[in-house]
């Protein structure tokens, strides 16, 4: 159907009255332009375009000045970032003393855990008492070898005894000493007799061939006297006979005599170089174990210096002043392991 629109309005004047309401089905008739007019976009549409802008705007300016804060769950230590001091433990041990709770302030030097040192302090004990023991050996070794040298047994003034070593130390030491000087003293003794009853042996054995030599002389004589008067007849041929058989017997009695002086010088000379193999093997003997025991007090020595760095690493001092954090000993009687980080 057609329709025209309304003529205008005579007086310009006058109010233009409002168009007839029109129903929604007859709006497709229409211009275009009446038809947009009279069907405008429902305002739902531009609320839910505005909302998703604000919304856009909101999330671009949230995106450029927010932050997003990322929360992770995992295991770990505290490790600050200031003068901190790791607190370890150079030894294993049982804990005694505690006295490094988390939160505790300690000052420089003080003691944090102290380690039970019984057992360190026994290993000492031994070591020291052995140490003492081979100290007091090499004094009576040396004075064992400077005694039998000098060729005096004085057990009494032959030690130099230091002052810091034990009385019970000196008594043992004075009395073996004792037994080993007059041991050898009674082997000297032995030998100073033999060579003794020996040389008595010679000097009476020279005496008799000294007897024996004048009564060869005068055997002598007696022969050459008879053999002279023999051709005269005044002796018989036997008494010649017998004079020269009596010389001859004299004569194999002191090469017989001769031959024992020269024994008994031969077995001078033997008790001389045994008395001196003695001598020289309680020498070289007490020499060699008093090297022996000099190398054990060097070595003792450098032990217990080790046990008393060892008992003095037992107790575990703050390095520095400040706060205690991270201690994993938490009562006494707890085992800790060598170089285990503690706090």
């Amino acid at each position: 159907m057609n329709m025209q629109a309304p003529p205008p309005a005579k007086d310009a004047g006058k109010a233009i009255p409002a168009r007839a309401k029109m129903h929604r089905p007859d709006h497709q008739f229409l211009p275009g332009a009446l038809e947009i007019l009279e069907t405008p976009p429902a305002p739902l549409a531009y609320t839910m375009i505005a909302t998703i802008a604000l919304f856009f705007v909101i999330a671009v300016t949230w995106a450029y000045f927010g932050r997003i804060d990322i929360i992770a769950v995992a295991q770990g230590k505290i490790q600050p970032s200031g003068h901190v001091k790791t607190i370890q433990s150079l030894e294993a041990g049982r804990v005694l003393v505690n006295q490094a709770e988390n939160g505790r302030h300690v000052g420089a030097g003080e003691i944090l855990i102290a380690l039970d040192p019984r057992e360190a302090e026994a290993e000492r004990a031994a070591i020291a008492a052995d140490l003492e023991s081979f100290r007091g050996e090499v004094r009576r070794r040396s004075a064992a070898v400077k005694t039998a040298r000098a060729g005096v047994f004085d057990t009494v003034s032959a030690i130099d005894w230091p002052a810091d070593l034990p009385v019970s130390i000196r008594t043992r030491e004075e009395r073996v000493l004792e037994a080993d000087l007059t041991q050898l003293e009674s082997q000297m003794a032995l030998f100073s007799a033999q060579a003794l009853q020996k040389d008595a042996e010679g000097h009476k054995l020279a005496a008799t061939i000294k007897a024996q030599q004048d009564l060869l002389a005068t055997l002598k004589e007696c022969v050459d006297m008879r053999e002279a008067l023999i051709g005269t007849n005044a002796f018989s041929k036997s008494n010649l006979l017998d004079a020269t058989e009596m010389l001859r017997t004299q004569q194999t009695t002191l090469a017989q005599e001769n031959g024992q002086i020269a024994e008994i010088e031969a077995n001078l000379e033997v008790i001389s170089r045994d008395s001196k193999k003695t001598l020289r093997s309680f020498i070289a003997d007490n020499t060699q174990k008093l090297d022996e025991a000099e190398r054990q007090v060097a070595s003792l020595t450098e032990k217990l210096a080790h046990a008393d760095a060892h008992i003095s690493n037992l107790i575990i001092k703050s390095p520095i002043e400040g706060t205690v954090q991270s201690s994993i000993v938490t009562t006494a009687g707890q085992v800790v392991s060598q170089g285990e980080e503690l706090m």
